[in-house]
């Protein structure tokens, strides 16, 4: 049955291949799920027009999937009335007639993040067919630059002819009014170097760290999302999130973000008998988003095909009731914990 399946699903090859993914992949991650639901993210891939949207359809199977291999009853898309308006989670799944609500994420670099990342890269290109023991770090001047627009044509020969002077450590090349190069160190390396102080890392933390005087970032505001249902339902609610280290991301941001984070008192030692004297030491622990929002189950992150999970510290935390306690042992054993 799974074999004729397969053959009528009618995914547009074409599209896979020029949004980058493998479309006999895809069906293979397709193939064991109820195939209703497997005809409906068809359809979603079928009629996606936008890459970033294709790979967030991508995202949602990939978990599907796995929460499928767990012989959970997986609802796409349910709806559920709420005093504000209906509201549609990704994933209502349900074990043995206990329900949870999954909600998906893809937190992965943005089209701009990307032409950033192939800018850098074709410098990179550039400056490995010069020779030299020189690593360079070049600095963005500011956030407005044409990535598009820029032009690569003189770049190696006024580099070369730099390099040709022998410049010394911290010597900078005023190269135009977008971009600096200076020399941070040299090496036993053949080819020119390069470092960066890329505008997508000040991005990075802007997506996965909420500033208090900001407005709610992405991530915040899927957290937020469903908080009324979750309490309507009393039911645990997990977010899926997907990211990868092109992204610049790691399962220690998300710790750090949702358990708790390290700081130090600068003035610690200026101040140290009042510190003490109050109990405090010269390391704190910063609590994360689980204490700020208890509706929150945990984590679930797949990060370049790994998958763990991340609970909620709070021991009064609905994933931690007797009903909820063979989806827990199901979940802890699948999945390593961060």
């Amino acid at each position: 049955m799974q074999a004729n399946f397969k053959q009528k699903m009618n995914l547009n090859r074409e599209k896979c291949i020029a949004f980058g993914k493998d479309p006999d992949k895809i069906i293979e991650k397709l193939e064991p799920i109820d195939k209703n639901l497997s005809n409906r993210i068809l359809k979603r891939f079928n009629r996606e027009k936008d890459r970033n949207n294709f790979i967030s359809t991508l995202t949602e199977l990939k978990f599907i999937r796995v929460f499928n291999e767990l012989n959970f009853t997986i609802e796409y898309e349910k709806t559920y009335k709420s005093e504000n308006q209906d509201k549609t989670p990704d994933l209502t799944l349900d074990f043995k007639g206990n329900k949870l609500i999954g909600e998906i994420y893809r937190l992965g670099s943005s089209q701009k993040d990307d032409t950033i990342i192939q800018f850098i890269d074709k410098i990179i290109d550039i400056l490995s067919e010069i020779e030299s023991d020189n690593a360079l770090f070049i600095k963005f001047k500011n956030d407005k630059i044409n990535f598009n627009e820029f032009d690569f044509t003189p770049l190696k020969e006024r580099i070369e002819n730099w390099i040709k002077t022998k410049p010394e450590i911290h010597s900078t090349l005023n190269y135009n009014e977008d971009i600096d190069f200076e020399i941070i160190y040299k090496g036993k390396w053949k080819t020119t170097q390069l470092l960066s102080d890329t505008i997508f890392l000040n991005i990075k933390s802007e997506k996965l760290s909420q500033s208090e005087n900001l407005s709610n970032n992405e991530i915040t505001r899927k957290i937020l999302k469903y908080s009324d249902i979750v309490k309507q339902e009393e039911i645990p609610y997990i977010l899926c999130v997907e990211t990868d280290l092109n992204a610049g991301f790691h399962f220690s941001d998300f710790s750090e973000r949702f358990h708790h984070s390290e700081t130090e008192v600068l003035d610690f030692e200026k101040y140290k008998d009042i510190w003490l004297k109050n109990g405090k030491g010269k390391c704190w622990s910063i609590l994360g988003d689980f204490y700020k929002y208890p509706f929150l189950s945990g984590l679930l992150i797949l990060l370049n095909n790994e998958y763990k999970l991340l609970l909620s510290p709070l021991r009064n935390q609905i994933i931690y009731e007797k009903r909820y306690e063979e989806i827990f042992k199901m979940l802890t054993k699948k999945f390593a914990s961060i």
